[in-house]
């Protein structure tokens, strides 16, 4: 079977699509991160170098934004 690397990154949208999606079920929220130092991320996380980091995804549960918001962000704020 013949892997096209050019569609890993839409699989990995995909992927992260619904780990989104079930982890708002369970309460929490996620945060994609593709500016990354993407061979360091590899090197801390022990990552094969047969895989391509595509992005990074944090996992954390929603704070008050008037606790972790500076007011210019909390400005912003939708």
């Amino acid at each position: 079977m013949e892997i096209r690397l050019e569609l890993m990154p839409f699989d990995a949208g995909i992927d992260w699509s619904f780990l989104s999606l079930q982890v708002a079920q369970q309460g929490l929220i996620t945060l994609v991160m593709g500016g990354i130092y993407k061979e360091k991320a590899k090197e801390v996380l022990h990552i094969p170098d047969h895989f391509e980091v595509q992005a990074l995804v944090a996992l954390d549960y929603q704070g008050e934004k008037e606790v972790c918001l500076n007011s210019y962000a909390r400005e912003r704020e939708v």
